[in-house]
């Protein structure tokens, strides 16, 4: 008898049931014994997850992370001396971000369009003057804000005004002069040149 595709089949199901049947025991006990098993992972999910963008898409000996340990040895984070984009060694930090609403049509609306980069302002005010946090220190609870764990210049905060940098100039009136010296500087050399078109 020339043996077919569907006797072959038949005859591996036949076999399977038979194995299954002599072994119906261990072969009910042990799935449930090895979801019980592997569900123990769980336990240790949370120290070997992490949502830090600089590691999530990255390998373990990916060249960054060496570069970054000896810019941290050599140039590392002073509290009081912090400046935006020349320090490296960002470990305890927030991002939010802020999106416009959807339209069904559009999608969502141009983040750079001034009535939007008001709002954004507003925010960001926001979470300076209100936003608090608690803190429990010495068994003593404090409330905590931006400008008590912000990264600080000579004692002064940076409020996050690179938001600033991105509307028009004649609003740029109320920047830092040691901010505006800085973004001066990427917006000239930086930005003009390569970007140029962009900022027509």
């Amino acid at each position: 008898m020339i043996l077919t595709f569907d006797n072959l089949i038949q005859q591996l199901f036949y076999r399977w049931g038979s194995i299954a049947y002599r072994f119906r025991f261990p072969l009910f006990i042990g799935p449930i014994l090895l979801t019980v098993a592997l569900g123990f992972g769980f336990l240790f999910i949370k120290k070997q997850t992490t949502i830090d963008p600089e590691y999530v898409f990255s390998p373990k000996n990916a060249q960054w992370r060496y570069e970054k340990k000896i810019l941290s040895e050599y140039w590392p984070l002073n509290e009081q001396e912090f400046w935006p984009g020349k320090n490296y060694d960002y470990t305890g930090y927030v991002d939010i971000i802020a999106a416009g609403i959807k339209h069904p049509k559009f999608g969502r609306p141009n983040m750079l369009v001034l009535k939007y980069l008001d709002e954004l302002e507003r925010i960001n005010q926001y979470i300076i003057h209100n936003i608090t946090i608690s803190v429990t220190h010495n068994n003593m609870a404090y409330e905590v804000g931006f400008t008590d764990l912000c990264m600080s210049y000579d004692w002064k905060c940076f409020m996050n005004e690179h938001v600033t940098m991105l509307m028009p100039k004649e609003r740029w009136g109320n920047f830092d002069p040691k901010f505006a010296e800085f973004t001066n500087d990427i917006i000239t050399s930086e930005v003009r040149q390569p970007f140029y078109q962009f900022l027509i």
